[in-house]
This record gives structure tokens, sequence and C-alpha cells, in this order.
């Protein structure tokens, strides 16, 4: 497998993964619930821009400190 086509699939499952986030917020009934879970998935979603706009390997977006900084307003 090339290069490119190892970033784009990386890329597909990490928008497909931000996609299953919103929809498993929407279904919660607990407003804070749906805000962490929106709040992760934004950041998800911006370090991945940032990954590309860097021009840095995809791999190496870490999902536990997004957490973390979204989780304890840090």
């Amino acid at each position: 497998m090339r290069k490119e086509e190892y970033k784009r699939g990386f890329d597909d499952g990490v928008r497909k993964a931000i996609t299953a986030i919103h929809k498993r917020a929407s279904l919660m009934n607990d407003p804070s619930a749906k805000a962490a879970l929106n709040t992760f998935a934004f950041h998800l979603g911006s370090s991945l821009s940032v990954a590309i706009e860097a021009d840095r390997p995809r791999h190496t977006i870490d999902p536990d400190a997004i957490l973390f900084r979204a989780g304890s307003g840090n």
C-alpha cells in the first residue's frame, strides 16, 4: 500500500469516527454527556486539520490527550 493510500484511509476513518461520535451524542438525554461527546468530536477534527496543515504523520494524534483537555477544562 502506498503512503497516500494510508493517509487517505486514516483521514476517512477519523471522519467516520467523528460522525459516529456526533450520532451517539444525539441519542443521549444528558446535556453534559452530549456536550462532552460533541467537544471530543470537535477537538478530534481540529487535531486532524492541524496535522494536515502541518503535513506531519496523522497517526500522531493522541485521542486520550484530546479527551483529557476537553473533559477537564485544561
